[in-house]
């Protein structure tokens, strides 16, 4: 069997033509996230109702739920999204999913794309440290998208849809204006919201329209729950080297030089030469005689001797001087 011609139709066996005459039974897919914040869900109707009446919006369509959009893998029907998610896809959300907690998130921008018959305005996201952007969209593509489909052209920041279109006498007025420079004028939700998992979705047109099938298309969407993925809490990171620093009783800097717990600085502190700060430092007594030059200290986890240069003679003189005034 030809894995690859059932995700792109160039299979040759006779069936495979047959069937892909029968688009109603073929959905898009994508992997992407269910927004779960209501009051963002009604902010985004508000911005959806606003941009409709502000560019005077035709023949339009709408998603009947909010969800993001990641990564695009194709138009098929039901048995090929499962062999596709079985065989390649759900390993990699598994990785990404328990590599990274959820992902606190914003909107950035609108933006508006054209196939030829319908527009489509959407609002574009990220997280706060890029990892959308910046990994994970870019990894999907890479290892589940490009093997099957080859090099192509990828969006590589995630998506919501808002509206779907096919007229807009103002949007043409000013795209006519404004050319490259045109943008969608309108302000949108500042919120911070989670994205909580990686899911499949699926997209079902609701009017068949005469060519290839489009992203565009009208489509009623539906979260498929036997292929979500949900965020793996991470463990707290240490404010350290060795991300292993506590600062109660054994404060570590490489994991184990310790610089409270037993640290003296009265009764045993001499300034005659022989200044200890003795810290129970980890696996042995870590001292650091500043006057003889002798500096032990643990580096992670190894005990090493390190033979610092005599100090300058003034500090020398002061040492001496200090003799005097110990009982």
């Amino acid at each position: 069997m030809d894995f690859t011609g059932l995700f792109t139709g160039q299979n040759t066996n006779s069936n495979s033509k047959n069937e892909n005459m029968n688009n109603g039974s073929k959905h898009h897919f994508f992997i992407g996230s269910k927004i779960n914040d209501e009051i963002l869900v009604d902010k985004l109707k508000l911005v959806r109702k606003k941009l409709i009446n502000k560019y005077n919006i035709k023949e339009l369509h709408y998603p009947n739920i909010v969800t993001t959009n990641l990564v695009y893998l194709g138009y098929f029907d039901i048995k090929v999204a499962k062999l596709y998610m079985d065989k390649i896809i759900r390993f990699l959300c598994e990785a990404l999913t328990k590599k990274y907690s959820k992902l606190e998130c914003n909107m950035t921008n609108f933006k508006m794309v054209y196939d030829g018959s319908y527009y489509k305005i959407m609002l574009q996201l990220e997280d706060i440290q890029s990892e959308l952007k910046n990994v994970m969209i870019p990894f999907l593509y890479n290892k589940g998208v490009i093997p099957i489909y080859g090099n192509r052209n990828f969006e590589n920041k995630a998506s919501i849809d808002i509206v779907y279109f096919k007229k807009s006498e103002k949007i043409e007025e000013q795209k006519k204006r404004f050319k490259k420079k045109f943008k969608i004028l309108l302000d949108y939700p500042i919120d911070k919201f989670i994205l909580d998992s990686l899911v499949l979705i699926k997209g079902t047109p609701v009017i068949t329209r005469s060519g290839y099938p489009s992203t565009h298309d009208q489509m009623d969407f539906k979260i498929m729950d036997d292929y979500k993925y949900e965020f793996t809490p991470q463990s707290n990171k240490n404010n350290n080297v060795n991300r292993n620093n506590t600062r109660n009783g054994n404060n570590t800097r490489n994991g184990n030089n310790t610089r409270n717990g037993n640290n003296t600085r009265n009764g045993n502190n001499t300034r005659n030469g022989n200044n200890t700060r003795n810290g129970n430092n980890g696996n042995g007594n870590g001292n650091q005689n500043n006057g003889n030059g002798n500096n032990n200290v643990i580096s992670n986890g190894l005990l090493g001797n390190i033979n610092n240069n005599v100090e300058n003679n003034n500090r020398i003189r002061r040492n001496r001087n200090n003799v005097n005034n110990i009982n």
